[in-house]
């Protein structure tokens, strides 16, 4: 059953990250706010409500202009390197302290190099994760479906440069900003 907490928590984080894409700031600040909300809704709340932020957050961005209509197609692919995104980082996050139900950074930080080095190795996979999934995606399987009929307007090319390189930047960034803001939060009042 899911508790009041997390049902409040996860409708806090959603309408942080959509109130940030609505305000329309430019792609290199938007990216890496909403990763950041992403991941540290992973950290605070747990994977799969985030998981469900990431997966509505794109929808939405459609349905108000801010995706434009010609990469529709791209929607569920930008869905799933949400949940790529956030899934790598939260497992790796088990990984280093799997013994309670997430991990706190204020222990971690102050227990030496080695907790933090690994922390953010978790956001360099998880972010390269993403970048790779997209980057796939756009330069191999947005090609094919165009072939197969199953997009009926091809991509221009542009448009699916930005589903490349900056992924990576947005996710890296993001990253850094959601163990920032989470090292510096009190964990004791987030505890589950």
């Amino acid at each position: 059953m899911i508790s009041t907490r997390t049902l409040t928590r996860t409708a806090l984080f959603l309408a942080l990250t959509l109130a940030i894409q609505l305000l329309r700031f430019p792609q290199p600040i938007t990216g890496p706010a909403i990763n950041a909300l992403l991941l540290l809704a992973a950290l605070m709340i747990g994977p799969w409500p985030a998981v469900l932020i990431g997966c509505l957050t794109p929808g939405v961005a459609l349905l108000v202009g801010i995706i434009p209509p010609i990469v529709s197609p791209l929607v569920p692919f930008i869905m799933l390197a949400n949940a790529i995104l956030i899934l790598v980082f939260y497992g790796i996050s088990q990984a280093i302290n799997p013994t309670r139900g997430s991990f706190y950074l204020s222990s971690q930080f102050r227990s030496g190099r080695r907790p933090a080095v690994a922390l953010y190795s978790g956001i360099g996979l998880a972010a390269l994760a993403k970048f790779g999934f997209l980057y796939l995606i756009t330069q191999f399987a947005v090609q094919w479906f165009y072939q197969l009929g199953w997009i009926k307007a091809a991509i221009p090319s542009q448009a699916l440069l930005t589903f490349q390189l900056p992924q990576l930047y947005t996710a890296l960034v993001g990253g850094i900003l959601a163990v920032t803001l989470y090292r510096y939060l009190l964990p004791q009042r987030y505890k589950r």
